[in-house]
């Protein structure tokens, strides 16, 4: 009875420690520089990569299930794709590290380390609920006028940049320099600690812009109008064409100042255009 008892309970187990297995292993081409993870059938799917065994590149692809969970340390590149599924959560300290999510919800997060030069996260008609970078480089795109974009580089990141075609994209910057673009308006921009030069362009309409006092430049360009900025910055330009712009108060008129321009059509951007290159603020 005892023995029947063992030979049952280890089949019931073997196939439970083979996913267990899949779910972190290498199953696609592995060799000493590679490990990919492209075949798992159980959903949540996790990765655990360069933790223990150095590789220079690993790779997640997840189609139709849930990317769970990837934490990656490859010297070189580290990789997540979701077609029709969910990247829970991407943790990555490579020098480069990219997150591509296809209809689902994308989280990603770049560890503040010397190695991290590069941290992107794409999302094609996917909400892109967080995006965390500490890299050198830090990008952040979407598509999908009824879906999220949420960015934040924390202090000491020098370049950051968020782009959205349509949805609602919010940014927090506190680093060198901050870029923000909106196609279709309804964005929101916040810089503060000690940011070099933060812009914001919004090509729509509802956009928002809060500069600390710390912040040196502050540019907001808003090209439809009804557009918010709240500068506390060493220099202040607001660029309204076509509509109607608003300033919140007070002000720092001594330390900078906000130049306001309604204007419709070519000739009023590029009469913009012309004022930032000659005058200073």
């Amino acid at each position: 009875m005892g023995l029947l008892l063992m030979i049952t309970l280890l089949f019931i187990t073997a196939p439970l420690e083979a996913s267990a297995s899949n779910k972190t292993s290498c199953d696609a081409n592995p060799n000493r520089t590679t490990c990919t993870q492209a075949w798992c059938r159980t959903s949540p799917c996790s990765m655990l990569c360069g933790l223990h065994t150095r590789y220079d590149i690993c790779n997640q692809k997840c189609v139709s299930r849930e990317c769970y969970a990837v934490e990656c340390r490859a010297t070189e590149r580290c990789h997540q794709l979701c077609w029709e599924s969910n990247c829970e959560s991407i943790t990555c300290g490579a020098k480069d590290c990219q997150q591509q999510c296809t209809l689902g919800r994308c989280n990603m997060s770049c560890l503040s380390s010397v190695a991290t030069q590069r941290c992107q996260q794409k999302c094609i008609e996917s909400t892109c609920e967080s995006m965390v970078c500490n890299a050198t480089n830090c990008t952040q795109s979407g598509s999908h006028r009824q879906l999220n974009y949420n960015m934040t580089c924390p202090l000491g990141e020098k370049n950051c940049n968020q782009t959205a075609v349509e949805g609602t994209t919010n940014m927090r910057c506190e680093g060198d320099v901050c870029k923000q673009q909106c196609e279709s308006g309804n964005c929101t921009m916040a810089c503060s600690r000690n940011v070099t030069k933060c812009e914001q362009f919004c090509y729509g309409e509802n956009c928002n812009m809060t500069c600390t006092s710390t912040v040196k430049e502050c540019h907001q360009f808003c090209l439809s109008g009804n557009c918010l900025v709240k500068c506390e910055a060493e220099n202040c330009i607001l660029f309204c064409l076509g509509g109607t712009c608003n300033a919140a108060k007070p002000l720092p008129f001594s330390k900078g100042a906000t130049l306001k321009i309604s204007s419709v059509g070519f000739m009023g951007l590029m009469f913009a255009l012309a004022v930032n290159i000659l005058v200073k603020i």
